[in-house]
């Protein structure tokens, strides 16, 4: 009876045995996965050392350049003065043409969050004076030393009642330039007709729906101007 037990006992200790060492076989084997996932990222993360420590002097000295043409472009509009932003707008035939047809669009500097060219019709009414604007502009430098103006959305503005050079232009953009240029003609009935349709296609532009409020309440539709 007693050897009978003995070789229960040793079977259960084997099963034990056996199952504790499978138990422990998905570790060993993740932690050989871990340490081999860590030699092979050592091993990328000197390659790549290398790769940069064998880089050309010109190599180098083009992604420095880059750098500063990205950083150059992105802080031109706060390099120039407030007199030589506006100066460098006008220059643009967008503004500049519309400027020539009515003495009373205008274009002045505004500091926000990035400084500006707001260019705005005022418009005259019963002694009370309204504005009516275009947008703010941006001036970037060119690579050949020139300016370019572009709008808040990094578009060119295109010429009164012209087509925009890209036909993605924004569509609600695009009506309320030309509403704009309709406001500027003395065309208020028709200028609202192109707000109406520039709000249901831009319905969060808060220029838009105050360029509308505007033409509205000259039109003494005070009710729906608010």
């Amino acid at each position: 009876m007693l050897p009978l037990i003995n070789n229960m006992y040793m079977k259960t200790q084997s099963t034990k045995w056996c199952t504790t060492i499978l138990a422990a076989l998905p570790i060993v084997l993740i932690s050989g996965s871990a340490h081999s996932a860590a030699r092979k990222a050592a091993e990328v993360d000197t390659q790549v050392k290398m790769f940069i420590a064998a880089q050309t002097p010109i190599d180098k000295k083009m992604d420095d350049d880059a750098t500063k043409t990205e950083k150059n472009a992105a802080s031109d509009s706060g390099a120039l003065s407030d007199k030589e932003m506006r100066s460098q707008a006008l220059k643009s035939d967008a503004i500049k043409i519309r400027m020539a047809g009515n003495h009373l669009i205008d274009a002045t500097v505004e500091k926000g969050d990035e400084k500006s060219v707001h260019v705005h019709l005022s418009i005259l009414d019963s002694g009370s004076s309204w504005t009516f604007s275009l947008g703010h502009f941006v001036v970037l430098k060119n690579p050949d030393g020139t300016y370019r103006c572009l709008d808040e959305f990094g578009e060119k503005v295109p010429l009164p009642f012209d087509k925009p050079e890209r036909e993605a232009f924004n569509k609600g953009d695009l009506l309320a330039i030309k509403a704009f240029d309709l406001a500027a003609a003395g065309k208020y009935a028709a200028a609202v007709k192109e707000l109406d349709q520039a709000v249901k296609l831009a319905p969060s532009s808060f220029r838009i729906h105050n360029d509308r409020g505007v033409l509205l309440a000259i039109n003494k539709k005070y009710p729906e101007a608010r």
